[in-house]
């Protein structure tokens, strides 16, 4: 189905900068046929790997914790795990992405490349696990540490290695992930294991800065889905979140009218790892499948599951067929959703 529009996305290279509010309805036109826009969060960093090898990638948020040298899920932990990985199952081929280049960004960095959002590509593959390292431009997006080889990760340490600042560690081997140098700064590499290809649509030059999308009023609506998300400060930001069409649709239009903007003539370059492994969990078992709370039973087989972000990751896989036993009994007719998300985040 999206064929035909993307055909006519390469239309609307020609007239985006000419009529913003053409490339607004045009997003918010394509998402009424059932696709979704998403919004995934990068940094100046990697922002030039995601835009010439055309692939979007996350961390793998571990779910253990080591007593005495033995995993023990956390359920904390494999909460936030399942939460972001419901987002990623709820991904489809078709669907639209922008991303919000977040900090750090390039010492030296230019008004061409700065804090704001970024886009418009399409989703062209399901999601998969790869661990192959991928350097580019200076730069090196890592599948798993190059110590132990462990492939998940959970987010401490900092991007930016200055003063008494500790670079990203391993959460298994405690060893840094290692550390390059970009024009005089120090920046740690990063283990992003869970990808997704992409195309290019049309890709803006320049980024759409984060003040002005947020801040103008007079151009509809003001955007709630990334707001709390992309605030500064620790603890702040989310991976991937699901816009709304009509947010996705001023982005857009942010993105047209950015002045000075220029439109890239992108070709991808070939994705260098294996697209082919599925997201398995720390005993290599598939994720797709939800987990059931051991009830140390032999005779009375568990009934529950480990917690309910299980659930949302297995809805996000189904909610859109319509042949899904699940679906049926819940009455969902998705020919009517004209939205879906895995989490509304709001405030």
């Amino acid at each position: 189905m999206y064929g035909e529009f993307t055909n006519r996305f390469e239309e609307m290279r020609e007239v985006s900068l000419k009529n913003p509010e053409r490339i607004k309805e045009f997003v918010e036109e394509y998402l009424s046929q059932g696709f979704r826009a998403h919004l995934f969060t990068i940094n100046g960093l990697t922002w030039p790997i995601h835009r010439d090898l055309c692939f979007l990638a996350v961390p793998d948020p571990h779910e253990v914790k080591w007593n005495s040298g033995n995993p023990v899920i956390s359920t904390a932990r494999s909460k936030r795990r399942y939460s972001m990985l419901a987002y990623l199952y709820s991904v489809r081929p078709g669907d639209l992405v922008f991303f919000f280049q977040a900090d750090p960004q390039r010492r030296g960095h230019t008004v061409v490349d700065r804090r704001g959002f970024r886009g418009i590509y399409l989703i062209a593959s399901e999601p998969f696990k790869d661990t192959t390292n991928i350097p580019y431009a200076g730069y090196e997006i890592l599948g798993r540490c190059p110590n132990c080889g462990f492939p998940f990760d959970f987010g401490e340490g900092n991007l930016v290695v200055k003063g008494n600042a500790r670079p990203k560690l391993c959460p298994k081997c405690g060893k840094p992930y290692g550390v390059v140098n970009i024009n005089g700064g120090s920046y740690s590499k990063v283990v992003l294991p869970l990808r997704i290809l992409t195309r290019p649509l049309i890709v803006f030059e320049k980024t759409a800065g984060d003040t002005r999308v947020y801040g103008d009023t007079e151009i509809y609506p003001l955007l709630w889905i990334s707001r709390s998300d992309n605030a500064m400060g620790p603890g702040k930001g989310s991976s991937i979140r699901t816009l709304l069409p009509e947010e996705a649709g001023k982005i857009a239009y942010m993105l047209a009218s950015e002045p000075g903007q220029r439109i890239l003539n992108l070709k991808c370059r070939r994705y260098p790892g294996n697209t082919s492994n599925p997201i398995t969990d720390h005993n290599g078992v598939d994720v797709r499948y939800p987990l059931l709370e051991n009830n140390n039973s032999s005779t009375h087989p568990p009934q529950k599951l480990r917690h309910e972000l299980h659930l949302n990751l297995y809805l996000a896989r189904v909610i859109d067929d319509s042949n899904h036993p699940l679906v049926q009994i819940l009455g969902i007719h998705p020919s009517n959703l004209i939205y879906w998300t895995t989490e509304f985040p709001w405030g």
